[in-house]
């Protein structure tokens, strides 16, 4: 068994298992805040969620400038 494969099938699965709980629980939050009119939960889901996207549109940008 290739041992770099194994670890690199190991990192992807843990960070797509662990980003969609995030996710999730973003969600839920936003949710919860929305069904109980609770304005604080709403904003801190939905801040969070921009600055997810955030960081992954720069990271992913910033490695694509360091290619070039």
């Amino acid at each position: 068994m290739n041992n770099e494969h194994f670890k690199l099938n190991t990192r992807r699965w843990l960070a797509w298992g662990i980003g969609g709980l995030y996710a999730a629980t973003i969600a839920f939050i936003g949710i919860w805040g929305a069904i109980h009119q609770i304005a604080e939960y709403v904003n801190l889901a939905v801040g969070f969620a921009g600055g997810s996207v955030s960081g992954i549109l720069v990271f992913y940008f910033s490695k694509k400038a360091s290619e070039e």
